[in-house]
């Protein structure tokens, strides 16, 4: 299977929900579920992010000769792992931090590295 788009991904959520338990209580639509919702939302818009860029975030696999996502890529060049570094690089600018373009943040974070000046 080659690399999927954010719409794909939310649909096989929606198709095949996982058994999901939130504040107690089973997940009947995990793309809808407040507190949860805008978790999927991120990872769809990372499935898009990729196809956006997909000089950078995809490649040619060798077996389906389908683009697939450039982290599947185990590395054995210098060339290689330089490609890989810069496809997580664009990806950790798109998102902020590990929470992803639709997080709510209710404090700010820290601009600074702890120990650092």
């Amino acid at each position: 299977m080659g690399a999927r788009r954010g719409a794909e991904v939310i649909q096989r959520l929606k198709e095949q929900p996982p058994a999901l338990y939130h504040r107690g209580q089973k997940v009947q639509d995990i793309t809808a579920e407040p507190g949860i919702q805008n978790g999927v939302k991120s990872l769809a818009a990372l499935y898009d992010h990729q196809w956006a860029h997909a000089d950078v975030s995809l490649y040619k696999s060798p077996s389906s000769s389908e683009p697939v996502g450039i982290t599947h890529l185990i590395p054995t060049a210098k060339e290689e792992l330089v490609r890989l570094g810069n496809a997580m690089h664009l990806r950790a600018e798109f998102t902020p931090g590990h929470d992803g373009p639709h997080a709510r943040l209710s404090e700010p974070r820290c601009s600074r590295v702890r120990g650092r000046r």
